[in-house]
C-alpha cells in the first residue's frame, strides 16, 4: 500500500468515526456544516495519532497479529452480517484492509498512552483517607432490602398465560406461601417464570426505585420475613417476599478505600497522559486555534 493511499485511508476512518461520534451518522448524511465540523475533528484526531506515533514512546510497541485479528472480529460483530458490515465499509470509502491498517494504528496509540500511564504514581493511603474523610456524603448507603420474586406472566396468546388462568395460577401459589424463606424458595423455583427462578427467586438487594412502580411500593411497606400480596404490572403477576431489611447506613472506610483508590489513580494516569501530550504539542503544533486535549478526549479520538 502506497503512502499516499495509506494516508487517504486513515483520513477516511477518523472522517467515519468522527461522523459517528458528533452525529451518530454516516458522513454521507451530514448537513454541509456537520461535515465541516466532523472533518476538523478528524483532522484534529489523525495529527494527534500521528503525533503519538511517532513519540520515542511509540518505539518497540507491537500489535500482534492475534490482537488485530480479534479487534477486527470485534467490529464485525457490530454489523447484522460480513455483507453488512463491508457495505458500510464501502460507504465510507475504505476496503478491509484499510480498516485493519487503521485499527492497528489504534491499538498502537492505545499502547502507548498505556505505557505512559503505567508511570504515574498511585494514590497514597493517607491519600485515600484524606478524601474519604473530606466527603462524607458519598458515603451515605439507603436503606436497601433482600426481596425474592415469583413472576407468572400474561400472554393472551398461550392459554395456560391468559389472564384469567395466570391470575387463578399464582393466587393458588400465593395461598401456599407461609412466610418462610426455605418455601418461597421451593415455589419460586417450581412456578416462576422470571429468571431467578433458579436462584429461588433472588432479585437481591435493592434499592428503592429500582423495581416497578406497584413492586416498589409494595417492597417498601413490607415487614421483614413477610410475603406480599398478589401484585400485578404489564409485566404480569408477582408475589414478592421481603427476606431482609437493611437500614440506611454509612460505608465505612475499609469497604470504600478500594473505590477510592481505583478513581484516584484513574486520574493520576489521565493526568500523566496529559501532561506527556502537552510536552509533545510544545515542539510541534497539532491543530492551530485546538487547546491540549484531556486524556479522555485521546481515548475517544484513538479507539
Amino acid at each position: 500500500m502506497s503512502e499516499s493511499i495509506k494516508t487517504a485511508s486513515i483520513h477516511a476512518h477518523h472522517l467515519m468515526r468522527a461522523s459517528l461520534s458528533l452525529f451518530e451518522k454516516c458522513f454521507d448524511e451530514l448537513t454541509d456544516e456537520e461535515k465541516w465540523l466532523a472533518r476538523q475533528e478528524a483532522q484534529k484526531s489523525s495529527e494527534i495519532e500521528a503525533l503519538i506515533l511517532a513519540s520515542p514512546e511509540a518505539a518497540g510497541v507491537i500489535i500482534t497479529p492475534e490482537m488485530l485479528d480479534q479487534t477486527m472480529a470485534e467490529v464485525q460483530s457490530r454489523y447484522d452480517g460480513r455483507k453488512a458490515f463491508k457495505q458500510d465499509l464501502k460507504r465510507n470509502g475504505l476496503k478491509i484492509k484499510d480498516l485493519r491498517h487503521a485499527l492497528e494504528r489504534e491499538l498502537m496509540v492505545e499502547a502507548v498512552l498505556e505505557k505512559v500511564a503505567a508511570s504515574a504514581p498511585t494514590a497514597s493511603d493517607a491519600d485515600i483517607r484524606a478524601w474519604y474523610d473530606r466527603h462524607p456524603q458519598k458515603f451515605q448507603r439507603p436503606e436497601t432490602r433482600t426481596v425474592r420474586h415469583i413472576l407468572i406472566t400474561i400472554n393472551e396468546d398461550i392459554p395456560e398465560n391468559q389472564r384469567e388462568t395466570a391470575l387463578a395460577t399464582i393466587n393458588d401459589i400465593h395461598a401456599k406461601c407461609n412466610g418462610a424463606s426455605d418455601q418461597f424458595q421451593n415455589l419460586a423455583l417450581i412456578h416462576s417464570e422470571c429468571p431467578s427462578a433458579l436462584e429461588g427467586g433472588l432479585l437481591g438487594r435493592v434499592p428503592r426505585g429500582k423495581l416497578y412502580t406497584a413492586l416498589d411500593k409494595a417492597l417498601f411497606n413490607m415487614d421483614e420475613g413477610t410475603t406480599s400480596p398478589v401484585l400485578e404490572t404489564e409485566t404480569g403477576f408477582h408475589i414478592l417476599y421481603c427476606e431482609k431489611i437493611h437500614p440506611s447506613d454509612i460505608v465505612g472506610y475499609d469497604e470504600a478505600a478500594p473505590q477510592i483508590k481505583q478513581a484516584m489513580d484513574k486520574k493520576l494516569r489521565q493526568k500523566s497522559q496529559t501532561l506527556w501530550l502537552s510536552a509533545l504539542m510544545k515542539n510541534q503544533q497539532v491543530s492551530q486555534g485546538h487547546s491540549c486535549p484531556t486524556s479522555e478526549h485521546l481515548r475517544q479520538d484513538a479507539l
